[in-house]
């Protein structure tokens, strides 16, 4: 079972790593603020959806993970390359699973959990959803989905 203790843990880690990015360039700060706040909102979307389906403690925990670090491999990417797009650059989503497997962040998780967690943030910028037989896998990834569509309809 996932604890709030965990779940402080992961937004106090993500708020430490999106800090060092911060250079006091103007454009490099309101790229990677833009994406911070980017990440938040998702976060609250997914938590407002799990909520609405009345999902299980530990399923909206795992929501609430997978949407804070989706884009972890975006601050990377933007000082490396100056820009966000993929296409320009390289796969986000990939930069994301080397920064988590080069920090060990979430090794305070089961395995399964780890996996998990990992196979939603390297799917979850594809044009179409995998085939797989994890539910678990395929809710999270649809929820994950859904949050960062409707945030980008509000914003």
């Amino acid at each position: 079972m996932i604890q709030e203790t965990d779940l402080n843990y992961f937004r106090n880690w993500f708020d430490m790593y999106v800090k060092q990015f911060c250079t006091g360039n103007e454009r490099i700060d309101s790229a990677i603020c833009l994406k911070v706040k980017h990440t938040k909102n998702v976060v609250r979307e997914i938590l407002d959806i799990a909520d609405t389906v009345n999902l299980d403690a530990e399923t909206r925990s795992l929501a609430e993970i997978v949407a804070l670090f989706h884009d972890i491999g975006r601050f990377k990417q933007y000082i490396k390359y100056g820009t966000y797009s993929d296409q320009k650059s390289e796969d986000h989503a990939k930069i994301g699973l080397d920064v988590i497997a080069h920090t060990g962040v979430f090794s305070r998780l089961p395995t399964y959990k780890q996996e998990l967690i990992r196979n939603v943030i390297a799917n979850h910028n594809r044009m179409s959803l995998p085939h797989s037989n994890d539910q678990k896998f395929l809710l999270l990834l649809k929820l994950l989905r859904d949050a960062v569509e409707s945030h980008a309809i509000f914003t």
